[in-house]
């Protein structure tokens, strides 16, 4: 996700914990749960959060994340209380890859295809495209320049304008694009293939980053370094592509997140239950 504005502060302060302790967060199944930055000390942040949970984002020490089988957005402190539902299945069709900014959540959907934005003050669902060209996976949103940017596991990154009334084509001749993050004006992104690569916001110097991680399903980038997902692993790199690990091992892991909080210093990482991981494999 976006970190333009604290990458400095993050040099500066390093790792440092969210008020309940735990520094990294995933969901997997109907649970949200947290751990040590290494994966140490797993906690349960909250149990029976929905039913087959997708995508997640923290801003100010809040985890929004979407329930991919109810079609539903919720909200819930990172010490697991003030928990939020923001409507009853109304707020969008299996919700996948979600961002939120201000008072919307911007989410792109698997099966319908379609991208909204949910107004979390007034409750309402607008729709910004029917069809984004394929599975939609992931959506990252610049507030600098106003745009969103979609991947739909295509071969192509669609950048709509906030109210998607013009649509043009970021990158193309990608496989299977999946997970996107935007850092310092370039937007990273992973494909199925096992290609991580990078690009300018104007479409220009494409970079090449690393090859053979596997399914890079979800990813985020910061001054912490490159994170990423294959499902059943969450892996950290340099932004060079250097130094390779696995920090956590687990099973339907397809989102990741590293917190923008200076004074959270948070990796959180999302992911979908194994329920849903059959249903998706067979609708992917």
């Amino acid at each position: 996700m976006l970190k333009r504005f604290w990458s400095g502060l993050w040099i500066l302060c390093g790792w440092s914990s969210l008020a309940d302790g735990a520094t990294v967060f995933w969901v997997e199944g109907n649970q949200i749960r947290g751990s040590d930055a290494d994966g140490s000390n797993v906690t349960t942040v909250l149990a029976g959060a929905g039913s087959s949970l997708s995508g997640l984002h923290l801003e100010d020490q809040t985890l929004y994340y979407s329930d991919f089988a109810a079609n539903t957005l919720s909200s819930v402190g990172t010490d697991g209380t003030g928990k939020v539902s923001y409507g009853t299945g109304s707020t969008g069709t299996d919700p996948s890859g979600i961002f939120h900014s201000g008072d919307l959540v911007f989410s792109v959907t698997y099966n319908s295809t379609a991208l909204y934005a949910y107004d979390l003050n007034a409750l309402t669902l607008s729709t910004l495209s029917t069809s984004v060209g394929g599975q939609g996976i992931d959506v990252e949103y610049d507030p600098l320049s106003d745009k969103i940017f979609v991947s739909s596991r295509s071969s192509v990154i669609q950048v709509y304008d906030r109210n998607a009334s013009s649509l043009s084509t970021l990158y193309s001749g990608g496989s299977m694009i999946q997970g996107l993050s935007l850092y310092q004006g370039r937007l990273y992104f992973g494909e199925g293939s096992g290609s991580l690569k990078s690009i300018a916001l104007d479409g220009t110097d494409e970079t090449l980053i690393a090859t053979g991680l596997g399914n890079v399903w979800g990813l985020d980038v910061g001054a912490g370094g490159i994170y990423f997902t294959t499902i059943t692993e969450i892996k950290r790199m340099d932004l060079d592509g250097g130094n390779l690990s696995s920090i956590y091992s687990g099973s339907s892991l397809f989102d990741v997140e590293i917190s923008a909080v200076p004074e959270a210093g948070s990796i959180l990482f999302g992911g979908l239950g194994i329920s849903l991981l059959v249903r998706r494999r067979r609708e992917r």
